[in-house]
């Protein structure tokens, strides 16, 4: 499986990166802090996806990151 794997769930933007012992380690954003947490229920909307999964290139992930953390910060 190539990792990583960028998305937006509902409005949510989750991804799945390679760990240095190569595993899998899902992150999702986080509404309060605005950092990615851990969260692997998100596993299967990113393996088994419905209408609700855009997947996305990084730079596209990044910049829906970037705009929610400038809203949670107003």
């Amino acid at each position: 499986m190539d990792l990583p794997i960028y998305a937006i769930v509902v409005d949510r933007p989750v991804k799945a990166e390679r760990t240095k012992d190569g595993g899998m380690l899902m992150l999702a954003f986080d509404w309060e802090t605005g950092e990615l947490k851990p969260d692997g229920s998100y596993l299967t909307r990113l393996f088994w996806p419905d209408a609700d999964t855009d997947f996305v290139d990084k730079r596209t992930f990044e910049h829906k990151v970037a705009q929610l953390r400038a809203k949670i910060k107003k």
